[in-house]
């Protein structure tokens, strides 16, 4: 079995303290977000990513504790993430980020 107690290591983008999200929709989800700047870990949750077991928030530590190396992942889940807890100021400014990740992203 996992480890349950791993702790969980500050923001990688603005050194925040994170804290575990379980949703309460689709069958009880859980990440980690940043309390700070809403960076967030992938959602883990046993039927949809086929665990034995509940050990969705053991999953979403170990990714956050990771650390992702595709930085344009995490800008766009940072940016959606922001999108939908209302951090933008107005549409355009959203469109802006929006396009700005875009611009930088590194197609394979």
């Amino acid at each position: 079995m996992k480890n349950m107690t791993e702790e969980l290591k500050p923001c990688p983008f603005c050194g925040g303290k994170p804290f575990v999200f379980r949703s309460p929709y689709l069958d009880e989800g859980c990440n980690i977000e940043c309390s700070v700047c809403g960076a967030m870990s992938k959602s883990f949750n046993r039927h949809g990513d086929h665990l034995l077991e509940d050990y969705s928030e053991i999953y979403a530590q170990e990714a956050w504790n990771k650390r992702c190396p595709n930085v344009q992942e995490v800008q766009f889940y940072t940016f959606i993430s922001q999108l939908a807890n209302g951090s933008f100021s107005n549409y355009e400014e959203a469109v802006n980020e929006a396009q700005k990740i875009i611009a930088e992203a590194q197609y394979d």
